[in-house]
């Protein structure tokens, strides 16, 4: 099987550290210890950082991440620190993008001027919603005053490229309400806005409080509603809707996650952070203790997530792949898989263009725009 991958690769930087758990969050996260336990941390990303790089010296750093966790709880310096050791390291492309996640009321003046001067090019906000009573329903710890005060201090430092995260299909929300956030959000002239169905792990706080019925989820015709709403208010607004759940202003996507829909590889770094390698997706154990361990043993606490055959490499791409919104080049995928979709998935392909899910025009395969809120019902059928 020949796929010609490029060598420019994702870099995400796992920050476990937020204060307090939000109710949908099934991400590795924990309190703040002590400065000791977060400077700790950063030293031993600056070690695997280090101790990983002879892996990757034919690869090109084309994004890095910050996610969590809540990055914007390690200070300036930190994120200099672990940023310093990435440059020096690894073979990084200049004019790289690199993002920090962030949480309204964490970020201060100084603070984005210290991340600017440590190199982050890209902040994204978790909004979540401007509504006090469904940030209560989600656990969130900011209100949203604290929206406003977090864009203020980017647009006073001219820093354009932000991103505004938006969730839907919240207990309790109406129709109505998630367009007042997405207008809310638009006034804040984001270039990039996410909007997120509400989906639950079992094991998080909002899940076992909808196991109670003390809450109760909406019906699924009120959540394609909303996502329908949510593509004609961003689309009228003059984003370019590029991915089922993204719109950005041109040459505002968001790099980092087109790796992972490209099917490209990424490093993941720190405690709780997934790889994608080869034929393999794995993670580092998710334990800050048993991470900073196994950095100093040199034994690396890691568990394979998934082992892919060939087929299932396909599979993966093509599902990742159709998540954009332009689809599949079907044959640049040939040159790069050696699998022509069209002779290899014939009854999947068949199928769901009578249904019109799919649409085939001028070599690229993609979902109709009919099909993106129901767009599993596409994608298992690619399922090696």
């Amino acid at each position: 099987m020949k796929t010609n991958q490029n060598n420019d690769i994702g870099m995400y930087i796992h920050i476990p550290f937020c204060q307090g758990k939000c109710g949908y969050c099934d991400f590795f996260s924990v309190s703040p210890g002590s400065p000791r336990q977060i400077d700790d941390y950063i030293n031993g990303l600056a070690a695997e950082i280090q101790q990983r790089a002879l892996s990757y010296t034919e690869k090109n750093i084309a994004t890095i991440y910050f996610g969590g966790g809540t990055p914007s709880l390690i200070t300036g310096t930190g994120i200099e620190k672990i940023l310093k050791a990435v440059f020096k390291y690894y073979s990084v492309k200049p004019g790289v993008e690199i993002t920090l996640e962030a949480n309204p009321a964490t970020l201060s003046r100084e603070q984005v001027c210290q991340y600017c001067g440590a190199g982050i090019n890209r902040f994204s906000i978790g909004v979540q919603s401007f509504n006090p009573a469904e940030l209560k329903v989600l656990v969130r710890k900011h209100q949203p005053k604290h929206v406003y005060q977090t864009v203020d201090i980017l647009q006073a430092q001219n820093i354009s490229n932000y991103n505004l995260d938006l969730i839907y299909g919240i207990p309790g929300q109406t129709i109505h309400g998630f367009a007042a956030n997405l207008q809310k959000a638009l006034d804040l002239k984001p270039v990039h806005i996410s909007i997120y169905l509400l989906q639950l792990d079992p094991v998080t706080p909002l899940a076992q409080s909808i196991q109670r019925k003390e809450v109760a989820m909406l019906s699924e015709d009120t959540e394609w509603e909303m996502y329908t709403r949510g593509q004609q208010v961003l689309n009228s607004s003059g984003l370019n809707h590029y991915e089922i759940s993204n719109f950005s202003q041109a040459n505002y996507e968001c790099q980092h996650n087109l790796i992972y829909w490209q099917g490209r590889e990424y490093i993941g770094l720190g405690a709780g952070a997934v790889s994608f390698q080869g034929h393999m997706r794995y993670r580092n154990k998710p334990s800050i203790n048993g991470y900073l361990n196994s950095l100093k043993t040199g034994d690396r606490a890691t568990e394979v997530l998934e082992v892919m055959d060939d087929a299932g490499l396909v599979s993966d791409a093509i599902i990742l792949g159709l998540r954009l919104c332009q689809g599949i080049n079907l044959n640049e995928f040939l040159r790069r898989y050696g699998v022509d979709i069209l002779a290899t998935y014939p009854q999947a392909v068949e199928h769901s263009i009578k249904q019109g899910l799919l649409e085939l025009e001028n070599g690229w395969l993609r979902l109709t725009k009919e099909a993106y809120f129901i767009s599993n019902e596409v994608l298992y059928r690619f399922m090696a």
